[in-house]
C-alpha cells in the first residue's frame, strides 16, 4: 500500500496484472495439454506482453503451469465445479454433505499440488457467486489459508450482483478473502467487477476525457453510460478487473488447416474446423472478395483485429490510470464461446503486435477523443504516459499531426514532468486541439518523449474523417421517401438541398425511392411490388428497414434456383457478428477490404448508451448480387449479408440490415460513416449487373 492505494507487490516491486483466461480447452484430446501446446500457451502469453494467465473454472493443468515457472510468468487458479447447487432440472435438492465434502477435497488437493509453484500467486473459490460466503466457504476459505499461507485467496471473482454495481457496502461477503501471511478475514479491500461487453469492437465512448474513460471509472457491466462519470473507483482497496471483454472473433481457419495437412484432422472438432475453411474459402472466390483478401487466413485476422484492438486500448486505459492493479481478458482459447485473443490451437487471432503495442513497459498513450469525426471536424488529444521503467524528471513531449499524404499539419514541444517510480500511469499533457481535419482518410498524431535529444519513449493515435458533405457523384431531385418519421426527407434537406417529391403507386417520377421507418404492416404485398415494378423500369429502391420484406418479394419475382433468399428473416447476431468489406464503389470515402473495426464502430454500437447490438444480416445467394457488407459470427461458418445490391430489371435494389437509418439523424460524429454511406447509395450510378 502506497498513500492510501492498495497494489500489487512481487518480491518488493510494483507490478500490474495483464492475464488473459484459459478454460483449459485443447486441440486433439479437448481437455489435456501436450509439453508442445503447453509451452505454444505460454510463448503467446508472453509474445502478447502479458504477465499472468488465469486458470479459469477447471484444475490448471500442471505442463501449461512449468512452463509459465521456467518462463518467469505468473498464474491464478481456480478448482472449477466449486459452486455446487440444487439440480433443479431433476428435482434434487442440494448440496447434499457429500457434494461439498467432494469439493472441499478437490480445493485441498488442488493446493497441497500446486502449492509450491512459484508461478502461483491467487487462489479463487467461484466464479460470479450468487450466494454470499456460508459458514462452509469461510472454513474453506481458512483451509487454503492454513495449507498454503504465503497466498492470496479470495472467494469469489466479480461483484455483489445483490447490489447495483456502483453502491458500496462497508463489510461486502462478496469480497472475501485471505491475505499472504495474515490470519485475518478481510470484507472489505479487494473490488473484482466483471464486464461483458456490449459491443463489438472499440467506440469512442471508451475515451471521452482525462477524467472519464472505460474502466477509469466504476462502470455498469455491459455499456458505458453518460452516468458512470459519477461513480470513482476507490484506490483503498485492490481494483481487479476479473472480466473483460466476452466477445470475440473467427479462428485462424487458413493457419489450422494448413498445421492439419501435417497433423491429420483426427482431433475434436478438426473436421468442423476444415468445413469452416472451404466455406469460407469458397465465399472469397463466388463474391469476388479474393480481390480483397487472397486467403482465408488474411480475412480472419483482419476479423479479429477489433477484438485485439478493443482489449489493447481498453489495457492501455486501465494502466494509465494509475489506481486499478489487473486487467484480465476473456477469453483465451474457447471452444464454447469463441472469444478468443488465440484461437484454441494458440493462434493469434489478429496480428500480435496490436496488444503488444499497449502491454509495452513505457510509452506515450495518446488519446482521441473522437477517432471518426466529419470532414472539418478539430479533434481533441490527451497524453499520458506508460511508465514501468522510472522515467522521471523534466522532459520534451514533441508533437506532430499528419494528413493523409503524410504531410504535417501541426508540430508542437511542449515541457513536460515525470513523477517515475511507481506511478504508472500519469497524465502529462492535454487538451491539444488538431487543426480542422479537411479531407477524408486518416490522420496520425504522433507523440515523442525525449531528453538530451535522445528518444526515451513514443506513441501515437489515429482519426478518421468523413466527407460526406461533398457529393460522390451525380445527385439526382428526383427522389421519393417512404417513412412516417422524416429523418430520411430532413437528412436530405440539410445535406444536398434536396426535397423528396411524395410517392405514388403507378407513378413513374422518382429515379431514387427510399425505404425508411415505418409502422411493422405499412408495406403490403400490393405496395412491395408495385415498389419492385419502378426498380424493374429503370429506379434505385433503398430499402433501410425492412430488408427481409423485400428480400421474399424479390426471391419470389425471380423465381431463382437456387433461391437468391434462403429465408430466416434478419438474422441477428448481436456482439458477436463481424462485419467486414471489400472493395466496392459504394465504398468511396471509406476505408475498404478490412474487417469493420474502430473505423464503422457506429454499425456496430449506434447511439450512446444503446444496447441495440445491431451486427445482423440476410441469409442470401453469392451468386445474384453484389455483397457490399459481409457480417460472419465468432462462433458459425456461416457469413450473411448486411448491405446488398441486386439488379432488377433496369434498376437496382439495395437491402440493408446496417445501422443506417438512426445515423442520418444523429449527432454523434462516428454517425458521418453511415451519413456516407448512405449518400454514396443515391450518387454513385453503376452499370448494372446481368442476372
Amino acid at each position: 500500500e502506497k498513500d492510501g492505494d492498495k497494489r500489487f507487490y512481487l518480491n518488493g516491486r510494483r507490478v500490474f496484472i495483464m492475464a488473459a483466461m484459459t478454460r483449459g480447452f485443447w486441440p486433439k484430446n479437448g481437455i489435456f495439454a501436450t509439453p508442445e501446446m503447453a509451452r505454444k500457451d505460454m510463448e503467446m502469453l508472453s509474445d502478447l506482453g502479458l504477465n499472468m494467465m488465469l486458470l479459469h473454472r477447471a484444475i490448471g493443468q500442471p505442463p501449461v503451469m512449468e512452463y509459465a515457472d521456467t518462463m518467469g510468468l505468473l498464474t491464478y487458479e481456480e478448482p472449477g465445479g466449486y459452486r455446487v447447487t440444487a439440480n433443479r432440472w431433476d428435482s434434487i435438492e442440494g448440496p447434499d454433505q457429500q457434494a461439498l465434502e467432494l469439493r472441499r477435497i478437490k480445493l485441498e488437493r488442488m493446493i497441497i499440488r500446486d502449492r509450491s509453484l512459484p508461478s502461483m500467486i491467487i487462489y479463487n473459490l467461484k466464479n460470479e457467486a450468487e450466494k454470499a460466503p456460508d459458514e462452509d466457504d469461510i472454513r474453506n476459505v481458512r483451509l487454503v489459508h492454513e495449507l498454503d499461507p504465503s497466498r492470496i485467496i479470495t472467494y469469489n471473482s466479480d461483484r455483489n450482483r445483490e447490489i447495483p454495481y456502483y453502491e458500496v457496502m462497508e463489510d461486502d461477503p462478496y469480497k472475501l478473502h485471505m491475505r499472504p501471511f495474515d490470519d485475518n478475514l478481510y470484507y472489505g479491500g479487494w473490488w473484482d467487477h466483471h464486464h461483458w461487453y456490449a459491443y463489438a469492437g472499440y467506440v469512442d465512448v471508451n475515451y471521452n476525457n482525462p477524467e472519464f474513460y472505460l474502466r477509469g471509472v466504476v462502470n455498469g457491466p455491459a455499456v458505458p453510460m453518460p452516468q458512470d462519470s459519477l461513480y470513482r473507483l476507490n484506490k483503498s482497496e485492490v481494483i481487479f478487473f476479473g472480466e473483460e471483454g466476452a466477445f470475440g472473433t473467427m479462428v485462424r481457419l487458413g493457419k489450422i488447416k494448413k498445421d492439419l495437412e501435417g497433423t491429420g484432422a483426427n482431433g475434436f472438432r478438426e473436421m468442423e474446423h476444415l468445413d469452416w475453411f472451404h466455406h469460407y474459402d469458397s465465399f472469397l472466390d463466388e463474391t469476388g472478395y479474393r480481390s480483397a483478401y487472397k486467403t482465408v487466413d488474411e480475412l480472419t485476422l483482419s476479423l479479429g483485429r477489433n477484438l485485439h484492438y478493443f482489449h489493447g486500448r481498453n489495457i492501455e486505459n486501465v494502466r494509465m490510470s494509475n489506481i486499478a492493479d489487473a486487467y484480465n481478458m476473456n477469453g483465451w482459447a474457447s471452444a464454447s464461446t469463441r472469444t478468443d485473443v488465440v484461437d484454441m490451437y494458440r493462434n493469434p487471432t489478429a496480428d500480435p503486435s496490436i496488444i503488444r503495442h499497449y502491454t509495452r513497459p513505457l510509452y506515450i498513450a495518446v488519446k482521441l477523443r473522437n477517432k471518426v469525426v466529419p470532414a472539418g471536424n478539430s479533434p481533441v488529444a490527451d497524453f499520458f504516459i506508460i511508465n514501468e521503467k522510472d522515467v522521471r524528471g523534466e522532459h520534451t513531449l514533441q508533437i506532430e499531426v499528419k494528413g493523409p499524404k503524410g504531410s504535417v499539419i501541426l508540430s508542437r514541444e511542449i515541457r513536460v514532468d515525470i513523477t517515475g517510480g511507481e506511478e504508472f500511469g500519469e497524465l502529462i499533457y492535454k487538451g491539444l486541439q488538431l487543426p480542422a481535419l479537411d479531407g477524408q482518410g486518416y490522420y496520425m498524431v504522433e507523440a515523442n518523449l525525449v531528453k538530451n535529444g535522445e528518444q526515451v519513449a513514443d506513441g501515437y493515435d489515429d482519426a478518421y474523417a468523413v466527407d460526406y458533405m461533398t457529393p460522390a457523384g451525380s445527385v439526382t431531385d428526383a427522389i421519393s421517401v417512404i417513412e412516417t418519421d422524416g429523418v430520411v426527407k430532413d437528412f436530405l434537406l440539410q445535406t444536398r438541398n434536396i426535397t423528396p417529391v411524395p410517392y405514388e403507386m403507378g407513378s413513374d417520377g422518382a429515379d431514387v425511392i427510399i425505404i425508411g421507418r415505418h409502422e411493422p404492416d405499412g408495406f403490403d404485398r400490393e405496395m412491395i411490388e408495385s415498389l419492385l415494378d419502378r426498380a424493374r423500369l429503370g429506379a434505385s429502391l433503398i430499402v433501410l428497414e425492412g430488408a427481409d420484406l423485400f428480400a421474399e418479394t424479390i426471391q419470389s419475382e425471380l423465381m431463382a434456383r437456387p433461391p437468391y433468399y434462403k429465408g430466416g428473416g434478419i438474422l441477428r447476431y448481436g456482439n458477436s457478428g463481424r462485419h467486414f468489406v471489400a472493395f466496392s464503389p459504394y465504398l468511396e470515402g471509406l476505408p475498404q477490404a478490412q474487417g469493420m473495426s474502430w473505423e464503422y464502430q457506429y454499425f456496430y454500437s449506434g447511439e450512446l448508451g444503446s444496447r441495440s447490438r445491431t451486427t445482423s444480416g440476410l441469409r442470401l445467394d453469392t451468386r445474384f448480387s453484389d455483397w457490399i457488407v459481409s457480417t460472419g459470427s465468432q462462433g458459425s461458418k456461416e457469413i450473411v449479408c448486411a448491405l446488398n445490391r441486386v439488379s432488377f430489371g433496369e434498376g437496382q435494389i439495395f437491402l440493408s440490415t446496417l445501422n443506417i437509418l438512426p445515423g442520418l439523424a444523429s449527432r454523434q460524429a462516428n454517425s458521418s460513416v453511415a451519413k456516407k454511406l448512405f449518400l454514396n447509395l443515391i450518387e454513385k450510378n453503376q452499370p448494372q449487373k446481368e442476372q
